[in-house]
């Protein structure tokens, strides 16, 4: 991780810090491996399992038993899937630039929301906001903006061109106090919950983030990679996996989506 914001350096030492006194502390133990077909999953608060292939979205119970599935081509594949709010699930179809919100049941809140009718004509990733409504990055004028319930524009962010420049957007995230965005050269891109600028960094390379309870979580060089970004602390622990396609966190358990399966591991801090 390399930071590109020099009022951070005082931070980067602490985490450097940080690093080289916990990370043989932390261990983490394979406790189950099931056999899945989905290029993204994503894990509700409720402990609900979403898998995404292609088109299809199917939503499982904690055991992996089918719930309910979404089944729809008119879109085309679905790009992205946001069950912060297992109630009003969103569902991004970058091809179309169309979102869709489901229920519980996965069955349609309302018809499909064409980005291009309130003029956001070329988006990024999308999240649910906590306040109603999403957040979206509009290439546009290079900032997120959150649209409320009415599809109105509710609240803008910041110029981020001097941060992203013309890299993409491959992921939103909206915690309590942090946004996140991802992009395809490896940074990530930090903002405080009111959507101005906090911090950059750079990972190795890229892969799958995830947040549960503020901390940044990813995978690099077999490690498990775990960032807090209140307390500005890193941890490392060692994990036997190479190939991973998504990730998620609840908890102490963590769930990667590798080629086919779904590996369960406890991570014991």
């Amino acid at each position: 991780m390399v930071f590109e914001n020099k009022q951070n350096m005082k931070i980067l030492i602490n985490v450097l810090l940080c690093f080289c006194s916990i990370a043989a502390f932390g261990q983490i133990k394979e406790i189950s491996r099931n056999t899945v077909d989905a290029h993204l999953f994503k894990l509700d608060k409720l402990g609900s399992f979403y898998f995404v292939n292609k088109n299809i979205l199917t939503k499982t119970d904690k055991n992996l038993k089918t719930l309910c599935t979404w089944d729809n081509y008119s879109h085309g594949e679905i790009s992205f899937v946001d069950v912060s709010d297992p109630l009003r699930i969103l569902m991004y179809y970058a091809d179309f630039n169309t979102l869709l919100f489901l229920d519980k049941y996965l069955t349609e809140l309302r018809d499909p929301v064409s980005l291009d009718d309130i003029n956001i004509y070329n988006s990024g990733a999308i999240a649910v906001a906590q306040q109603g409504g999403f957040w979206v990055y509009n290439y546009q004028n290079s900032q997120i903006v959150r649209v409320d319930q009415n599809l109105n524009i509710a609240q803008k962010g910041v110029d981020l061109y001097s941060q992203i420049k013309d890299s993409e957007i491959q992921e939103l995230i909206v915690s309590t106090d942090y946004i996140l965005l991802q992009t395809n050269n490896k940074s990530i891109i930090v903002l405080d919950k009111f959507a101005n600028f906090y911090t950059k960094f750079v990972l190795k390379s890229e892969t799958p983030i995830c947040i549960d309870n503020e901390k940044l979580f990813y995978i690099e060089d077999k490690a498990l990679i775990i960032y807090d970004l209140a307390k500005n602390k890193l941890f490392s622990i060692d994990i036997p996996i190479s190939s991973v396609l998504d990730i998620e966190v609840s908890g102490d358990n963590l769930y990667v989506l590798s080629e086919k399966s779904l590996i369960t591991f406890k991570i014991l801090y």
